[in-house]
């Protein structure tokens, strides 16, 4: 460009997400992950004296929006990098609560806080965005492969009119990308969420099934630490 050889890199941020060649986003969750476990070693050298109601807000303005910023595109589907961002949440956990007994279960005091896991959280997010797309109240159109020409052939009491084709993934990048991994989700819920009059109601219903015991059955599948990203 105007004489200058341009570097290639393999990696590299743009409007705060960490893009790579390689599509996926490791990089970015490590970046993520590193920077809100550095916000979390601040606040726990400062506010450890502070009562637990400003510990929670610390973190849930501080450290969260951190570890979900643009998180509906990035949604990661390999066990190593979900766990890299729980990670972060669970010791966040122990600080509010102030407890680091080695016996305590650090589910059950997440339970306690009324914090679902960052999975959870980013599936109900991905879900509204999608109602969102769905009913046109954001400038983003639904590929038009995606779009049945007739009324879903399949179709019970617990499935709803408003599904969308699934297109069949050769890898494991495309398959986990937003469209394709966000649709079979939606073909599955409830009418009576998919027919919510409002985004703020579908996302008050959608964050209370997700966070429930029929949580796995939206969670759709998780590749082990040691799969291949092709």
């Amino acid at each position: 460009m105007l004489g200058t050889e341009l570097k290639s890199t393999d990696h590299h941020p743009y409007l705060g997400v960490e893009l790579a060649s390689s599509m996926d986003w490791k990089h970015h969750i490590q970046n993520v992950s590193g920077k809100a476990q550095r916000t979390l070693n601040f606040l726990q050298r400062n506010l450890y004296k502070c009562p637990q109601k400003v510990r929670t807000q610390a973190y849930t303005s501080l450290i969260r929006p951190t570890l979900e910023y643009a998180a509906t595109i990035w949604d990661p589907y390999h066990q190593r990098d979900i766990n890299s961002l729980e990670r972060v949440q669970r010791k966040a956990v122990r600080f509010i609560t102030g407890n680091y007994r080695r016996r305590s279960s650090v589910t059950a005091l997440r339970a306690d806080l009324g914090f679902p896991t960052l999975q959870q959280r980013r599936l109900a997010s991905r879900l509204t965005l999608f109602y969102k797309i769905h009913n046109q109240e954001v400038s983003v159109q639904i590929p038009c492969h995606y779009i049945p020409q007739d009324t879903p052939s399949i179709k019970t009491r617990r499935t709803h009119e408003e599904q969308y084709k699934i297109i069949r993934a050769r890898t494991e990048v495309y398959k986990n990308s937003y469209f394709p991994a966000t649709i079979p989700v939606w073909n599955k819920l409830p009418a009576s969420i998919v027919t919510s009059t409002s985004s703020q109601t579908f996302k008050t219903k959608i964050q209370q099934l997700v966070s429930s015991d029929q949580s796995e059955l939206y969670m759709g599948s998780v590749v082990p630490a040691a799969a291949s990203l092709n």
